[in-house]
């Protein structure tokens, strides 16, 4: 089940039903459909102001995180079991291609141009990237112990890496598809999120 929140009063005002245990968790721009991704292959649309399914997407094996591209057209899911990253098309809600990633892919996060998408492989320590024009990876960058969350910063010049097992956040330069930093962390860092502007 998934369920839909007033912010305004944080309160639950819908329950989706979208299969067994739903992980990934994608909205297009426009905040007018979530794509939920489930354990059984499927990715679920749902349309945000019914709060109903309007179709399903049968993907790869075991589906983590999916990213949709910042136009809207595209939403890229991550196959933990076959080590691929589905494309869905978003007008057709179709399966238009699937790449062949690092060992293990969980999560994923698209570039603000939306010319790159970062895939995390966590069983090989691992970051493909995707390019978007082509659906390529073009580069695979050596990251800490267990790589899991990922994002990219408001301006598109770096990307930062949860490593769980290290624990510590590698920091890659898109520029240059290499780790310019790592930072350690306290302990087992899972997910990670960048604040939408510079701070001060």
């Amino acid at each position: 089940m998934g369920s839909r929140s007033e912010t305004a009063s944080n309160t639950v005002t819908a329950t989706i039903g979208v299969g067994d245990f739903p992980y990934g968790l994608a909205f297009t721009p426009d905040g007018q459909f979530a794509y939920v991704v489930a354990d059984n292959d499927t990715v679920f649309v749902a349309a945000t102001v019914t709060s109903t399914i309007v179709d399903t997407v049968v993907v790869g094996a075991g589906p983590v995180g999916a990213v949709v591209t910042p136009d809207g057209s595209s939403v890229y899911v991550a196959n933990l079991d076959d080590d691929t990253v589905s494309i869905i098309a978003t007008p057709s809600n179709t399966v238009v291609g699937s790449i062949p990633v690092g060992d293990g892919p969980v999560f994923a996060a698209v570039t603000p141009d939306g010319s790159a998408v970062f895939v995390t492989n966590t069983n090989d320590d691992t970051v493909s990237r995707i390019d978007t024009a082509t659906n390529t990876v073009t580069a695979t960058i050596d990251v800490g112990d267990t790589p899991l969350g990922v994002a990219v910063t408001p301006d598109g010049r770096f990307v930062y890496v949860a490593n769980l097992l290290d624990p510590s956040i590698s920091v890659i330069e898109v520029a240059t598809d290499m780790v310019i930093d790592t930072i350690t962390v306290a302990a087992s860092p899972i997910d990670i999120a960048i604040t939408p502007a510079p701070l001060p």
